[in-house]
């Protein structure tokens, strides 16, 4: 998984930052641990993904994805970037599992209304454009009597996740910007917080 991380990190230039890139690399080492931590936590909160029929938005490296198809479920995913797609196209064929994981631009997820049991976005919310549209696109392809598993870091937590910065997420976008470039970063931009 780290040779995977720091594949995706030279390829996409958004990680600038020695803790950045660190933080990314060292996140995808625990992440397919994570990964079963977070079915357990659905299995709990939500229902037995067993059969069920999910959606994950924003799959990143595809460790949820081998996760939730590992515990029974029929597993979907979107995703905004090609170099993710291949690292988890690569992650799923290793593991012997089936999803079926494409592109999307972003907006509108391309499927019917009313197609899946559950949909889960896990710290992707943050760096989504428009998150009205996002959550009303999550609404939309739910079955009724469906669950929407989201996650996301909480904005009011004194040390910034992203960026490592302390108090950074207290601050208006313009001035958090501007403290970030004092130290070389443009983590706001860059990945869409």
């Amino acid at each position: 998984m780290r040779a995977r991380a720091h594949a995706y990190v030279d390829a996409c230039g958004e990680y600038k930052t020695p803790y950045e890139r660190e933080r990314l690399i060292q996140n995808w080492e625990k992440k397919q641990q994570t990964a079963k931590a977070i079915v357990e936590d659905f299995r709990k909160r939500a229902m037995d993904p067993k059969g069920k029929r999910i959606l994950e938005v924003g799959f990143g490296n595809g460790a949820y994805i081998v996760a939730f198809s590992q515990a029974g479920a029929e597993v979907h995913g979107l995703e905004v970037n090609e170099t993710l797609l291949a690292l988890a196209n690569e992650l799923i064929k290793e593991e012997g599992v089936s999803a079926n994981i494409q592109l999307y631009d972003g907006s509108v997820f391309p499927y019917e209304k009313e197609t899946f049991d559950a949909v889960y976005a896990i710290s992707v919310l943050e760096h989504v454009d428009d998150r009205s549209l996002c959550m009303a696109e999550i609404a939309r392809v739910l079955k009724k009597g469906g669950c929407a598993y989201i996650a996301f870091p909480n904005r009011w937590w004194p040390r910034e996740t992203h960026s490592g910065y302390w108090g950074i997420s207290y601050l208006p976008i313009p001035l958090a910007r501007f403290v970030l470039s004092l130290g070389g970063l443009q983590t706001i931009d860059d990945l869409n917080v």
